[in-house]
């Protein structure tokens, strides 16, 4: 019950990582440029990838560099789903272990919500999508662009 709570708390709290300033971080993040449907050249970040549990271990770690390594950063993230939100706004995959409350939650859309209600708890999974916003105590939350 206690750990349910905690749970229950952790999705509620305000996320935050302060104003993680872009500088110093993984730069393995490059640009590449593709034509778009109106033969106009857009740019597209190359994603970082990363497991759940590194994410979780380099939050852990150092949450400062973490925040200035993942904020703002696409990635394509894989690991096992801890839970998943009755509303269907979001679901969480594990952190650096299964009792790691700083996990990564991933905010989805209308059209992710069918996906989504067909994982099970500890199902392997990849998302592709936005790092918007690192905390010490929250972990990560990511915009999902394409789930798999």
């Amino acid at each position: 019950m206690g750990l349910l709570a905690l749970l229950l708390l952790a999705t509620l709290l305000p996320r935050g990582g302060g104003d993680a300033r872009k500088g110093t971080g993984d730069k393995s993040a490059t640009t590449t440029s593709t034509k778009g449907g109106d033969g106009e050249a857009t740019s597209q970040e190359k994603p970082i990838v990363v497991t759940s549990a590194k994410l979780g271990s380099d939050l852990r770690a150092n949450a400062l560099k973490a925040a200035e390594t993942y904020k703002g950063k696409r990635v394509t993230v894989t690991g096992p789903v801890s839970s998943i939100d009755a509303s269907g706004d979001y679901f969480n995959l594990q952190g650096a272990d299964e009792f790691d409350l700083a996990g990564v939650r991933i905010d989805i859309d209308d059209s992710q919500k069918g996906i989504v209600s067909k994982f099970s708890p500890r199902q392997k999974v990849t998302v592709t999508g936005e790092v918007t916003d690192v905390g010490e105590v929250m972990g990560y939350m990511i915009k999902a662009e394409s789930i798999e």
